[in-house]
């Protein structure tokens, strides 16, 4: 899955979508919320103890099985800005893949859409595109090796949909 949620103390989960069917279960928005608390907790933690407010925070966290999630899963996180974007990738997924990902889709999601700031204000406005973004770059939830041309082919594809 992939969620984008706010940083700051109301926090707000802006974006989130699941590609199977634990993911969308009735226990979707509970387990939506328990990741957002912890990576929540852990991000003013980091910033409590380094306090360098300057540096975007990033992580990953393993859960175990539960009651929101009937097998383990690897979580990984990026700060940028005031959101978080994180991925819920299942234990045996390439974590590498998963986290360059993670590098490029906010680059990606700033360069393809004008003007766009990681808030949570932005996100919800340009909700639409981002979901088409993620769609081209993370189809049905697969993360995708790429190469120069590749990239290339999807910026193509993009700048088409979205004009």
């Amino acid at each position: 899955g992939f969620v984008i949620h706010s940083l700051e103390d109301d926090y707000e989960v802006c974006l989130s979508e699941f590609y199977t069917p634990e993911g969308n279960d009735s226990n979707k928005d509970e387990r939506r919320q328990e990741i957002s608390r912890f990576i929540q907790k852990e991000y003013k933690f980091r910033k409590r103890v380094t306090g360098d407010k300057g540096k975007d925070e990033e992580g990953m966290f393993r859960t175990s099985e539960n009651s929101l999630f009937l097998r383990p899963k690897v979580i990984i996180w990026k700060q940028v800005q005031s959101c978080a974007f994180v991925l819920i990738c299942e234990t045996d997924e390439n974590r590498y893949l998963a986290w360059s990902f993670l590098q490029s889709f906010p680059k990606i999601t700033s360069q393809q859409l004008k003007n766009f700031q990681a808030t949570p204000k932005d996100v919800l406005e340009k909700i639409d595109d981002i979901i088409l973004l993620l769609h081209l770059h993370l189809p049905n939830g697969l993360l995708l090796f790429s190469n120069t041309h590749f990239t290339r082919h999807l910026k193509k594809e993009t700048e088409s949909l979205l004009a």
